[in-house]
């Protein structure tokens, strides 16, 4: 033990740091999800009317160049697509984003005026990955009502909202959305425009030179002074918004000037409907707020709920205000069950303390020491900048027991031993621990933003109660003094111990005879991944003709599927259950979620609704209302919003009161389901509650596919087309084809009409395709925006309606009775599938040949391969076939990342040559770690449990956490063996001397996982961690028994001279 000055100046060290960790925890942010540590900047950029052909070409090519030339640039990927498209720059970790930002912004801005006519100027932005955090992460949405139109309402609102709440510090933006907006309308009389000879060009030409400005030159000016200043001359078109609009002149005929009066009639309404948003069904003006990037929303929505109380009084007499979403109810929901499970966990662990040990000093020092190690490591956190979010509570959570495992070490053996020589076994559990989980920060972009702070709170925790353990625990012990007592249960269990030891022994001295066929059964538990190996290598030397020999013979075709089962092992049903692919995540108003979002939000309902192509809005908005109606029914439905982008797709987002979450939303959405089933029309997709539904038959999605990758976009389209050709020859392929895009699944087919003219067929008419192409618009198209204009101190656009609406039917295509427009004498329509995008990543053309496979997953990628190798033998250098990556987190991680795993047993295995001096004993310990990894195959293959990121992270976490028993025992193995004693007899007094205290770490630990199985179960990354944890710490345990002295003590010669000896003085002892 310490000196009592010693012990009182730790203490008082101790309490001092104490205080500074509870000053800084209202310093901390509170937010969902941790803030994007990605770097990379987005461009996007729009050419209306450019195909995606000319948009590469002309415009998405020059901006990689500029994008290139920035330093620090790690891959740059494009999209373009018709009308525009869009770049995405990952940059490396040493480079300044803001930097980086203002270096290609000023480099575009440059070659801009290089730029084709009609391109945007391209925005350079920062990216956010995943939506884990936005620049402008919506927090807050009012809907306001009054007296007057939805423009009216909006004017009035912006007034008294947008300024002031956009000055609050942390408000990234504040918005208002009004349901229509509106527009001026000129209401063509065709006979009448036809009589005069014009056309809705002319108007155009004629509204646009009335309002128009241009610069006309300049001139000298002589002042009274007798100097001369320069004067611009300047034609100013009206910009009063008073305009008498049927008295704009359009053209003069012979002695009459033609007004637009004269043609037509002018109205000032509600633009047709583009898209719709509105709140429980109702068309309303909404103001939403969202928070900036790293900003405390919890708090920063109370500012702004009370900055809203006091500026709604300015509002005009009959306005009224309504909160319709707050998402950081949802925020504090979420952060409440964390510290819950936070409280439950200390709870379960101080309870379990107590139980084994029957002492109440030993509870409070362990109390104590908890608090200490918290309270410290949030100094830590602050400096680090880490925020308070799900994944950094959870961390918290699951650390509380690793803490709790080095107090209870350094307890036992102070108690027991009386010195610190346990220390350097507690630093290499600690070390391994965190090696293992700092393989991390070597993970793909998407998980490493998930995982960061979890892993970094965890290692945080865990160094830090290294040094409690290392200087409180003893300063405590002092003021604490825990005496070993000596009573009738501990001299019972001595006698369990001494009658465990004699079996022991046996069956060690047993076992080591038959070490081999242990070693064998262990590697066959674990199995032999032969079922991963390719059904044939593409090469021509003689290893690669006999592996195909061997394995494509008859012989082995019959022998091949058992042997596959029998060698397998628990790998093999680990790998079938879960390489299917993980679940997809859903996507709501918040952004693409997380597997820990989709259980944390409160209880809603999502229904999807998709029509076909060249569907109105107002025919889907039909559809939309008979579900907002049906949800209209019920006092249970909390809220809900629609919102509807185009005529294709609506989304309703219904969210359920928190006081009926037992039954009525499973008994909603069934009703819902019955609706959608007898709505024809349309595909509708409910998900939410339970197992998600849809109706859809899936033809447009297609679950793998095969990228064909180059230099040469039209040679790549023509090596994709000779994969297809592949695809088709293979009878469990379906539904293939070639897809241009990069979305996860193929997505919905989209169809456009070609027409295809014969130039000299139009020359003979006295056409041109200009002709034509006016002709068409005519026909299908009844209205056309031809100018803006200020109308009430707005711009608003206007357009040209006509009165009479033709239908563009073929026959009417086909026969007009104008000659120059009789589109079946010079050409044809074709109906054909949308060209898609175009894609590069760097440099390299990307085409997608998808589809679907009929058969289980290891066929369907040995099919994959030999399509793939069948391909690559074909293709030129500089052209690639690789499969594209599909299924989830499975498919994103089993790579490289999986090999990372790997790289944690090498860094075990080399901080237990240092610390252990012994590579003997330290390989010995890093065969712990995959015999451990059998509890996560049995647990993920037998019960059940998805593997996501979650469980991805239990395989780190297990890869630290089986090695301490064995280093513990390791420690007291070299530092109390005596000369001359057995093998089996050093082994065991480490054992019984470690044994107990290895137990109640692994079961403390256990402990502190279960809080996320016992509260809101479902969440899929919080169940597949505490589930693959709990079974390979459970697991580690019988292995620890049984393997670990085999591994130890191999060399049987020393177990055959020292067997009788050994059992005869462990029988006197």
């Amino acid at each position: 033990m310490k000196p009592v000055n010693s012990s009182f100046t730790v203490l008082a060290l101790t309490i001092l740091f104490v205080i500074l960790g509870c000053c800084s925890i209202p310093l901390f942010s509170i937010q969902r999800n941790p803030t994007d540590i990605s770097k990379g900047l987005t461009v996007n950029f729009s050419w209306k009317g450019a195909l995606a052909q000319v948009v590469e070409r002309e415009l998405t090519s020059k901006i990689e160049g500029l994008a290139a030339a920035i330093k620090g640039v790690k891959e740059i990927t494009s999209t373009s697509s018709d009308g525009g498209g869009f770049l995405n720059i990952e940059l490396d970790k040493h480079t300044n984003v803001k930097t980086a930002k203002f270096e290609l912004t000023s480099l575009i801005r440059s070659a801009y005026k290089n730029f084709p006519e009609g391109v945007s100027l391209p925005s350079v932005s920062e990216k956010g990955t995943r939506s884990i955090k936005r620049e402008g992460t919506q927090i807050l949405a009012y809907t306001i009502m009054g007296g007057g139109s939805s423009y009216y309402i909006e004017k009035e609102a912006a007034a008294v909202f947008l300024e002031p709440l956009n000055d609050i510090n942390d408000v990234y933006s504040a918005k208002l959305w009004v349901a229509v907006p509106y527009e001026l309308r000129l209401i063509v009389n065709k006979k009448e425009l036809e009589s005069y000879g014009l056309t809705i060009g002319d108007v155009s030409s004629a509204l646009n030179s009335y309002f128009k400005a241009a610069e006309l030159g300049k001139s000298k000016h002589r002042e009274v002074s007798g100097n001369y200043s320069t004067l611009f001359v300047e034609l100013r078109g009206i910009s009063k918004d008073d305009v008498v609009w049927e008295k704009i002149p359009l053209a003069r005929r012979g002695s009459r000037v033609v007004y637009l009066g004269d043609i037509a009639r002018v109205k000032y309404e509600e633009q047709p409907i583009n898209s719709i948003k509105r709140f429980n069904g109702l068309n309303l003006v909404s103001l939403t707020i969202s928070a900036r990037e790293g900003a405390n929303q919890v708090l920063l929505a109370k500012t702004v709920r009370e900055r809203i109380e006091s500026l709604k009084k300015e509002l005009p007499p009959g306005f009224s205000l309504f909160l319709q979403k707050d998402s950081t109810i949802s925020i504090k929901k979420e952060i409440n069950t964390i510290v819950l499970r936070v409280v439950l966990s200390v709870l379960f662990l101080l309870l379990f303390t107590f139980i084994v040990s029957r002492s109440l000093k030993y509870l409070l020092l362990v109390a104590i020491s908890l608090a200490v190690n918290l309270c410290i490591a949030f100094i830590f956190y602050y400096l680090l900048d880490i925020g308070i979010h799900t994944y950094s509570l959870a961390g918290i959570t699951i650390s509380l027991g690793i803490m709790i495992d080095n107090v209870i070490i350094m307890i036992d053996h102070l108690r027991s031993k009386g010195n610190m020589k346990i220390f350097v076994a507690i630093l290499a559990a600690t070390l391994t621990t965190v090696g293992s989980l700092s393989v991390i920060f070597f993970l793909g972009q998407d998980v490493r933003i998930l995982l960061n702070d979890f892993a970094i709170i965890i290692v945080v925790n865990i160094l830090t109660s290294l040094v409690v353990a290392f200087f409180v625990i003893p300063a405590l012990l002092d003021v604490i003094p825990i005496q070993r007592k000596l009573n009738k249960i501990s001299l019972r269990r001595k006698r369990w111990v001494v009658k465990w030891n004699h079996f022991y022994a046996y069956f060690i001295n047993q076992s080591l005879r038959w070490k081999k066929l242990y070693l064998l059964l262990a590697i066959l538990v674990f199995g032999i991944p032969i079922f991963l190996l390719p059904a044939r290598i593409n090469s021509n030397n003689w290893l690669a003709q006999t592996y195909n020999d061997i394995f494509q013979s008859s012989v082995y075709r019959k022998i091949g599927p058992m042997t596959e089962k029998i060698l397998g092992g628990t790998l093999r049903l680990f790998v079938e259950r879960d390489a299917s692919g993980g679940r997809v995540p859903q996507q709501n108003a918040f952004g693409n979620l997380t597997p820990v979002d989709r259980a944390n939000q409160a209880t809603q309902l999502n229904v999807n609704i998709t029509m076909p192509d060249g569907a109105s809005v107002e025919e889907l908005e039909g559809i939309a209302w008979k579900f907002e109606n049906h949800l209209l029914q019920y006092n249970e439905v909390a809220s809900f919003e629609t919102s509807i982008s185009n005529g294709e797709n609506a989304n309703i987002q219904a969210i359920i009161d928190d006081s009926s979450q037992r039954s009525f939303p499973h008994r909603l959405k069934n009703e819902l389901i019955d609706l959608a089933n007898n709505t024809g029309g349309c595909d509708v997709r409910i998900n939410g509650v339970g197992k998600g539904f849809s109706n859809s038959l899936g033809n447009d999605i297609l679950r793998t596919g095969i990228t064909v990758s180059g230099y040469n976009y039209d040679a790549v389209l023509t090596y994709a087309e000779k994969t297809l050709e592949y695809l088709k020859r293979q009878p469990r392929v379906d539904k293939e084809r070639v897809n241009t895009g990069q979305r996860m699944y193929a997505g919905k087919v989209r169809y456009e009409y070609e027409m295809n003219l014969q130039k000299d067929l139009l020359i003979k008419q006295g056409s041109s395709p200009q002709t034509m192409l006016t002709g068409l618009r005519d026909i299908a198209m009844n209205q056309q925006r031809v100018s803006i204009a200020l109308y009430d101190g707005q711009y608003i656009p206007v357009k040209v309606y006509t009165e009479e609406k033709k239908g563009a039917d073929n026959w009417l295509l086909n026969n007009s009775l104008q000659q120059t427009s009789r589109l079946g004498y010079v050409g044809t329509l074709e109906k054909k599938m949308s060209g898609g995008h175009i894609t590069r990543r760097n440099q390299q053309y990307e085409v997608n040949v998808d589809y679907n496979f009929i058969g289980n997953y290891r066929l369907a990628k040995k099919v994959q391969e030999g399509i793939i190798d069948s391909v690559n033998v074909q293709l030129p250098i500089g052209f690639k076939a690789q499969s594209k990556n599909r299924g989830g987190f499975y498919s994103q991680v089993k790579g490289s990342q999986y090999k990372l795993i790997f790289l944690v047993i090498a860094i075990v295995f080399l901080l237990c040559c240092v610390l252990l001096e012994s590579m003997r004993q330290a390989m010995v310990i890093v065969l712990m770690i995959p015999l451990s990894f059998i509890g996560i195959f049995l647990t993920f293959s037998l019960f059940g449990f998805n593997f996501d990121q979650g469980g991805y992270a239990a395989f780190l976490l297990i890869s630290g956490l089986s090695v301490n028993a064995a280093l513990y025992i390791f420690n007291d193995f070299n530092n109390n063996g005596l000369e001359g004693q057995s093998g089996i007899r050093q082994y065991l007094n480490a054992y019984n001397s470690k044994i107990t205290p290895i137990l109640l770490t692994v079961i403390s630990t256990i402990v502190s996982f279960l809080p996320f199985l016992l509260t809101v179960p479902g969440e899929l990354f919080w169940d597949a961690l505490a589930a693959g944890t709990i079974g390979g710490l459970l697991f580690s345990i019988p292995i620890l028994v049984v393997f670990l002295p085999l591994f130890l003590l191999w060399n049987s010669d020393v177990v055959k001279k020292d067997t009788t000896k050994t059992l005869s003085k462990l029988k006197r002892w």
